[in-house]
């Protein structure tokens, strides 16, 4: 590209020869021109590497990174990151889509403002493992500008309940304060997207959020690696709300609204996680699920968010009652019976769980 790039959109590629193109396409059709899309190959086995060439000899602000080894998509992304030109950066995922107007409304509302950051809404689409749309549902923000940092942060724990706050996709950020600050993704089988966000709300004076499905999440859920079974699944989530938590106590901003959240938050994991430990490949036994029910009594995380929030939905009351009394093997109980849930009647649990 000949002259610099507002915004610079990063996507990692792997393996994703069968949605990449449609993905590429969606950049290219953006309203706004102003941009450079980064396509960052980790080293894919299938025809990825050459879809990339072909869409960049296409389209002169699509550059092509080739690494030599599979590092992973936070690194990939990282390598976009130290190659980014923009003033912006944003992320694309290889098997999803951006509204065409995204860039547009999102660098117009930063300029007009000043903003460090903007945080947009999104579409998720469900699929079956034959590539047929089950359904789908929008999540979006509202169109408001938090021009101080206090303002920032206090929206941000919405942004977090309403599932908008984790993902890297739906916002703009200011490529200096990410690059001068040194915000990287580290390397975490679930929610690096989260941390790279903590680390740089840390870092930011501004922010705003635009009421707009800007970006469709495609959830294939034989391809997803949140459908299939990790093993520090409760470990990581875990460190999901204790971080949150610690940014609001280091910001002396951690009052009822925002333990509330985070317990509510806390109260999900434990009921996903009570269901994992009932999978087979957890291989936990009887005894071994109560032994790790019976330390989640003694959590101190647990007891500053969960133990007294007001849960919102009638199931998160019954897991904090029975957290709260103690009861071990109506705590089994439960866990089994969501396993049977989601694994006996998966279509109904997927709908249900997004009524959120």
């Amino acid at each position: 590209m000949k002259e610099k790039p507002c915004v610079s959109m990063i996507m990692p590629v792997y393996n994703a020869e069968a949605y990449l193109e449609e993905s590429i396409r969606s950049v290219m059709e953006q309203s706004y021109a102003e941009w450079e899309l980064l396509l960052v190959d980790d080293s894919s086995t299938d025809h990825s590497l050459r879809i990339c060439q072909a869409m960049a000899g296409k389209d002169a602000r699509i550059r092509v990174i080739a690494l030599e080894e599979n590092v992973g998509a936070g690194y990939a992304r990282n390598e976009g990151i130290r190659q980014a030109a923009g003033k912006y950066l944003t992320f694309v995922d290889a098997d999803d889509a951006v509204d065409p107007a995204i860039l547009e409304n999102a660098v117009t509302l930063a300029e007009h403002h000043d903003l460090d950051w903007v945080v947009w809404g999104l579409r998720e689409e469900y699929y079956d493992p034959q590539g047929k749309k089950q359904h789908e549902r929008t999540i979006l923000p509202e169109d408001r500008c938090y021009p101080l940092a206090m303002q920032a942060r206090q929206a941000m724990i919405g942004l977090e309940e309403k599932t908008l706050f984790g993902y890297q996709w739906n916002k703009l950020y200011r490529t200096e304060i990410i690059q001068e600050g040194h915000v990287f993704f580290e390397n975490a089988v679930l929610y690096e997207d989260f941390f790279f966000n903590v680390a740089y709300a840390k870092r930011i004076q501004s922010m705003g959020t635009l009421a707009q499905a800007g970006y469709c999440y495609k959830k294939r859920n034989q391809d997803s690696v949140t459908a299939s079974f990790v093993a520090e699944y409760f470990e990581l989530s875990w460190r999901r709300v204790q971080e949150m938590t610690s940014l609001y106590k280091e910001w002396r901003m951690l009052g009822k609204r925002e333990r509330d959240i985070l317990g509510n938050i806390y109260l999900r994991y434990m009921m996903s996680a009570l269901a994992r430990n009932c999978d087979p490949r957890a291989q936990m036994n009887g005894r071994e699920r109560s032994a790790w029910i019976r330390k989640r009594y003694a959590d101190s995380l647990y007891q500053e968010v969960g133990a007294k929030c007001r849960a919102r939905k009638k199931e998160y009351r019954l897991t904090q009652m029975l957290l709260n009394q103690h009861w071990t093997l109506a705590l089994r109980g439960l866990g089994r019976g969501l396993y049977i849930v989601q694994h006996g009647c998966r279509t109904i649990f997927v709908k249900e769980k997004t009524k959120g």
